[in-house]
């Protein structure tokens, strides 16, 4: 069977909300991005000879209602799923419904929820969960199918026989990242994708980094670099080391999306900002280049300086994402932030200054400490020091996280458990102090003052370029200020 199909399928459990989005797999999106995740590993099926699929569904509007007659459409293939914490249900869903079509075809999970819990995935012996990192063990997994390969050689894989669970050795960190092929891009629909903070098109995704040093305690990174941590901290609590790519791959890459007609490129690596030499050697090779491509990223604000901040001005950097979380100093202190407040003050207005887009993201409720003065004081900060955008989420200890373990031996769960919610919208913790009913009026509230501020409104309406962008950024507002 040389097909392979990666799907994306619509809310099978709930048709009332918005899919799920996978890239971070922690909100339901508020815009449609490309999965970097599965486009790495369709190259690399690709390369392995394979005639490769991308199916995603909600990007083009296949229903829950029409989704089995499109997997009879669709054949007997390989299916894998990236599968986020926010779309397991979905997933499991998805999986009884092609067996139910197709029998014997292997189904393939990779991502957080199937590295935290493989048995849940894991329904017959056809079916594979590949843990942590995935390109590699993916294409030794493709390999076996039509070799004499045997499977307990293949370390990271999880998988059944005769109704018995395996579960082989932890695949080490990939070290060459440079090795593996570019993304896959060519497999999906580009004119589909944007972005409200870079609004040029065809717009893209990129990662340029796997993996963050910094012990918040709450974190929960991009799926990708989740789930190689969640599989690595098996033998240890320590995370892996950082994987990084080299300026020259990174820059190959740009050049390559630039040919192809790019103009804008969302890095969303946990943090950008690996050394100073490494971002200025990146920036420069950028600046000397020009390319038309404009780009954004996340950085913690203690990692950026002047100079770093003037060089990615100027190499096109349109906006940068930085992890506030909260303004009192005691709160980041308690979550292991290892930042001051100062620093993220001071690093708003430095990457204001050079006219780079400053979004911060806040979570409310991110400690015990929390409460609404603690709340209202971030919102007065916020409020002084004027950033382009917020992204407000209510804390959701994610299991694999050390907040989890926190919130489970303290009762804060207002379930008992973790439960897959929108961040953005739904607290499944309270504090005796701070109910999860007050924490989503204090979110709703903030989202409110913020982005319904006449002051904000002028500043965006100022930017706006054209009326697509104009219509997509209205969009993106509606869906976060009602959904």
């Amino acid at each position: 069977m040389k097909r392979i199909v990666f799907l994306i399928p619509p809310n099978l459990d709930d048709e009332s909300m918005p899919p799920p989005e996978r890239i971070f797999g922690c909100s339901y999106g508020l815009y449609p991005n490309p999965n970097i995740f599965i486009l790495y590993c369709a190259a690399i099926a690709e390369e392995s000879g394979y005639k490769v699929q991308v199916e995603d569904m909600p990007l083009t509007g296949i229903k829950a209602g029409q989704f089995v007659e499109r997997i009879k459409e669709l054949g007997n293939a390989i299916y894998c799923f990236n599968t986020v914490n926010l779309s397991k249900k979905t997933d499991i869903i998805a999986l009884g419904k092609i067996r139910d079509i197709h029998q014997n075809v292997p189904v393939i999970f990779f991502g957080p929820a199937p590295t935290i819990n493989p048995g849940e995935f894991l329904a017959d012996d056809n079916c594979y969960v590949i843990r942590g990192e995935p390109e590699v063990t993916f294409e030794k997994l493709l390999s076996s199918f039509s070799s004499k390969e045997t499977n307990e050689e293949i370390t990271g894989l999880s998988f059944k026989r005769e109704g018995r669970l395996h579960h082989n050795e932890s695949r080490k960190p990939l070290k060459d990242i440079d090795s593996l092929p570019f993304p896959a891009r060519h497999l999906v629909d580009r004119d589909k994708f944007y972005s409200p903070k870079l609004p040029r098109k065809p717009y893209t995704v990129m990662v340029t980094s796997r993996g963050c040093t910094f012990k918040c305690v709450y974190c929960v990174p991009n799926s990708h670099s989740f789930a190689r941590e969640i599989d690595f901290k098996r033998k240890g609590s320590h995370k892996p080391p950082v994987g990084i790519r080299s300026p020259q791959n990174i820059i190959d890459e740009f050049v390559q999306l630039d040919w192809e007609g790019y103009k804008s490129v969302a890095i969303i690596d946990d943090q950008f900002v690996w050394g100073k030499k490494r971002t200025l050697d990146i920036c420069n090779k950028l600046i000397e280049l020009n390319l038309d491509i404009e780009w954004g990223c996340l950085a913690r604000a203690d990692n950026i300086d002047e100079e770093i901040v003037s060089a990615m001005a100027k190499a096109k950097c349109r906006c940068i994402d930085i992890g506030v979380e909260s303004f009192s100093q005691e709160i980041l202190d308690w979550v292991k932030k290892d930042v001051l407040v100062d620093k993220l003050v001071h690093g708003i207005k430095l990457v204001k200054r050079y006219g780079i887009q400053a979004k911060i993201n806040v979570i409310f409720g991110a400690s015990p400490l929390e409460t609404k003065d603690t709340i209202r004081h971030t919102l007065d900060v916020i409020e002084r020091v004027e950033p382009d955008a917020v992204m407000f989420s209510i804390l959701n200890p994610f299991p694999g996280t050390e907040m989890y373990n926190i919130a489970k031996k303290n009762g804060w769960f207002v379930y008992g458990d973790y439960v897959p919610v929108d961040v953005a919208k739904k607290a499944i913790i309270q504090y005796p102090h701070l109910s999860a009913y007050e924490l989503e009026a204090l979110i709703h509230k903030a989202n409110r003052q913020f982005y319904l501020n006449p002051k904000y409104i002028l500043r965006k309406l100022r930017k706006f370029d054209n009326v697509g962008n104009a219509i997509n950024a209205l969009r993106v507002l509606y869906r976060k200020l009602t959904i």
